[in-house]
């Protein structure tokens, strides 16, 4: 019933993690990976973990699309929209995980209110390190900052999300499939807040 886009670009560290998240979701029906031209081992995790996790009899289908130069991640996500079968889609990033049983509270919201497009859940942040909470910190305030005026952006955050230092993360988002006809495509111009943007 859902289908879950992963863009991946030099994620050897944290592809499997990422994978292994989705793999024992229920509703779960596809997993699409689209390796961005990664340097490093990423396609090696991405086909060990396709042998030993993926096959016809084990129900999560596996498209794995490889681009052959670095594109970015918006227009990974595009080629990603591309492939999807399902009704329901949403978004992991590469270096990301789903809780257990992620879905188990939403997609029933969904199925049985036909007029909702999508539900937004909440996301955890873990850090590794004490440098990636920093460095993240340093891009959640360049986010707050993409319109003209700081404070009308400061506002527009407050009232979607409840607080100005919060801000949009797609892994918490799952949408119906048919709404991409309304929403349109990643802006690939985007350096920063593609998924806000979205």
């Amino acid at each position: 019933m859902i289908s879950v886009i992963i863009p991946v670009y030099n994620a050897e560290e944290t592809i499997g993690r990422a994978i292994k998240s989705v793999i024992n979701q229920p509703y779960v029906h596809q997993l699409i990976l689209i390796n961005d031209a990664s340097t490093d081992n990423s396609n090696i995790i991405i086909s060990y973990y396709k042998d030993k996790y993926f096959s016809p009899s084990k129900g999560i289908k596996l498209d794995i699309i490889q681009l052959e130069i670095n594109v970015g991640v918006s227009v990974s996500r595009n080629k990603g929209l591309e492939y999807v079968q399902s009704p329901f889609l949403t978004f992991l990033g590469a270096d990301d995980e789903f809780q257990p049983r992620r879905f188990c509270k939403d997609l029933p919201l969904l199925l049985a209110n036909e007029d909702f497009e999508g539900i937004y859940a909440p996301v955890q942040i873990v850090y590794d390190t004490r440098n990636a909470q920093i460095n993240h910190q340093k891009i959640s305030n360049e986010k707050e900052c993409i319109g003209a005026i700081k404070e009308d952006n400061a506002s527009l955050f407050s009232k979607f999300l409840g607080s100005a230092d919060q801000y949009f993360l797609l892994s918490g988002l799952l949408i119906r499939t048919r709404s991409i006809s309304q929403i349109g495509y990643f802006d690939p111009g985007l350096i920063f807040c593609q998924d806000t943007d979205w």
